[in-house]
C-alpha cells in the first residue's frame, strides 16, 4: 500500500459457470507497535440461495513476546431460504510455547436478532496450533 503498517486487500470471485454465486471480501489492517487493528467486509451473493453479508472489527494486542490478547465484534446478515441476523462478540487469549506450538481459548458470545438459523448463545473453544 506504500504506507508503513497499513495492509488492505480486496478478494473477488465469480462462479457464475458451476454454482451461480460470487463473493467479496475486503480487509484493511494497522500495526501500531504491539497493537493490531483490523476490519474486514465480506458478501456472498448466490443466485438461486442465500446471500450474506458481513463485517468485523478487531484488535489484537501483544502483551509478551508469548502472551496476546484478541477482542473481536461481527454482525452477519443471512437472507434467502434460511434467514438470520445478528451479531457476535469473541475474547481470545493465546499463548506461544515455543517457535512452532502456540494455543488460544476463545469465549463467543452470539446475539441472535432475528431470523430460522440457529447459533448458541454462547460458545467456549481451545485450539492448540502446530507449524512446521
Amino acid at each position: 500500500t506504500g504506507v508503513e503498517n497499513f495492509t488492505a486487500k480486496a478478494i473477488w470471485s465469480d462462479f457464475t459457470a458451476s454454482d451461480d454465486y460470487e463473493k467479496s471480501t475486503y480487509w484493511i489492517s494497522y500495526q501500531l507497535d504491539k497493537l493490531l487493528l483490523a476490519a474486514e467486509v465480506a458478501e456472498f451473493d448466490s443466485v438461486a440461495g442465500d446471500d450474506i453479508e458481513g463485517f468485523l472489527i478487531m484488535g489484537n494486542y501483544a502483551v509478551s513476546d508469548a502472551i496476546g490478547l484478541t477482542l473481536r465484534y461481527s454482525e452477519e446478515e443471512i437472507t434467502g431460504a434460511a434467514t438470520y441476523e445478528g451479531s457476535k462478540f469473541t475474547i481470545s487469549p493465546s499463548y506461544v510455547f515455543t517457535d512452532n506450538l502456540s494455543g488460544l481459548l476463545e469465549y463467543s458470545s452470539y446475539d441472535k436478532d432475528s431470523g430460522t438459523i440457529a447459533e448458541p448463545e454462547e460458545l467456549i473453544a481451545a485450539e492448540v496450533i502446530f507449524t512446521f
